[in-house]
């Protein structure tokens, strides 16, 4: 799971289940765009992944756990968000799983 937020933070998390791992634990970046549009980007080529965001590269390792997965995309809001805030906007997405990562 590749998590980020609009004020400048991401991280990265192992889901089996019901058990969740982080991978990277909540970092703050500067190549996210707060409050404006982010483009993120997951490559899995064999046990090597790579997460970006912008371009950037935000945490890269390996996982020989899995050989399938899913992809999806979610938001999470919580009790304390309103107005604009409720809001998930995705311009575009695309999922390729010809291995060229």
């Amino acid at each position: 799971k590749f998590a980020y937020n609009n004020d400048g933070w991401y991280s990265v998390w192992k889901v089996n289940g019901a058990t969740v791992t982080p991978l990277k634990t909540w970092t703050n970046s500067s190549a996210i765009v707060k409050k404006g549009w982010n483009t993120l980007k997951v490559t899995a080529n064999g046990t090597a992944l790579k997460f970006y965001i912008n371009g950037t590269r935000a945490w890269s390792g390996t996982d020989t756990e899995f050989s399938t997965g899913r992809v999806g995309i979610g938001m999470y809001r919580d009790s304390s968000s309103s107005g604009t805030d409720n809001r998930l906007y995705v311009d575009w997405a695309t999922a390729d799983h010809s291995g060229s990562g």
